[in-house]
């Protein structure tokens, strides 16, 4: 977050009340900041963690004892879609996350080949409900480690 002209400190409130879902408008008018800054600053801070997801998680050491996966349903304008996602228990890390139209098998095997990319080779059980594609997928997952 280099080159901003606000300091630190405000930047990083900003940031931490983006984080925990406080709406735009509200920092907006308790900050007296513009909206375009908050965004601008959000932005920044979500390619920042990216980078440090891509730079930690993805190499493959995530040593994962309990992984929760599920899905979820998300309505658009004239839209649904189904988010996958896959977290490990103990840390609470999110280790992956995939998107889709359709609520289905290769979402599911699409989600488990991110979380076999992200961990390491031990052993691990594998909790899930509801649909039966996470169920098979994360037998699979589990044989292939």
């Amino acid at each position: 977050m280099e080159g901003l002209r606000t300091d630190e400190e405000t930047v990083t409130r900003v940031v931490t009340l983006l984080a925990y879902g406080c709406p735009t408008q509200a920092i907006v008018h308790a900050y007296g900041l513009d909206e375009r800054t908050v965004a601008d600053w959000q932005k920044r801070a979500g390619k920042q963690c990216q980078r440090v997801h891509h730079a930690i998680v993805e190499q493959g050491h995530v040593e994962s004892q309990h992984i929760q996966a599920d899905e979820i349903r998300a309505k658009g304008r004239k839209l649904i879609i189904w988010i996958a996602l896959a977290m490990d228990v103990t840390t609470r890390l999110w280790m992956a996350g995939v998107v889709s139209t359709s609520r289905d098998r290769r979402l599911i095997d699409r989600l488990f080949q991110h979380v076999r990319a992200v961990s390491s080779c031990t052993p691990c059980s594998c909790a899930q409900m509801g649909l039966r594609h996470i169920q098979i997928a994360s037998y699979a997952y589990l044989e292939r480690r």
